[in-house]
């Protein structure tokens, strides 16, 4: 259950990210049990706007929290999220050669025991330094195959083809 700071209404949230006021203290106990007043969230104001308003709850018997939460299972399944292309950096090199719709996100991470860098030969974007374990995430939107190498190791080189 959630409430905003500005709003005493306390709302469950239902598949899709929408929100269902609940009408009374009764109903959120049938729902959530004795300790209910101590399930709720409290959003900033300014993430509501993340969330759709549906109908109030007239009965508890309107909403299932378990149902709900089991149709829930992935935060992405009705945002359209997309999973990122990940782009390994070994001591030894760079897993690359990926082809990769452009706006999809590509993650470049370090797996190597050195420092190593992501950076475009062109010099229009680079990852900084990455130390073993670190990560730099990037959108690339446009139709180019994309070379880079290492500002560490100039032997390491790379590319990914965005189609």
């Amino acid at each position: 259950m959630i409430k905003i700071n500005s709003d005493p209404t306390v709302y469950v949230i239902a598949n899709g990210g929408e929100l269902r006021g609940i009408p009374s203290e009764e109903v959120a106990e049938e729902l959530y049990g004795s300790n209910w007043n101590t399930q709720i969230d409290d959003v900033p104001d300014g993430f509501f706007s993340n969330y759709t308003l549906g109908s109030e709850l007239e009965f508890a018997s309107q909403f299932d929290p378990a149902s709900e939460e089991a149709g829930a299972w992935n935060i992405g399944s009705d945002k359209d999220l997309q999973s990122y292309t990940l782009i390994t950096i070994s001591d030894n090199g760079y897993d690359d050669g990926a082809s990769v719709a452009p706006g999809t996100a590509i993650r470049f991470y370090n797996a190597g025991s050195d420092k190593h860098t992501a950076s475009a030969d062109d010099g229009s974007w680079g990852t900084g330094t990455l130390n073993s374990g670190e990560h730099f995430s990037r959108y690339f939107d446009e139709d180019d195959e994309l070379d880079f190498h290492d500002a560490y190791d100039s032997n390491l080189s790379g590319s990914i083809n965005l189609e």
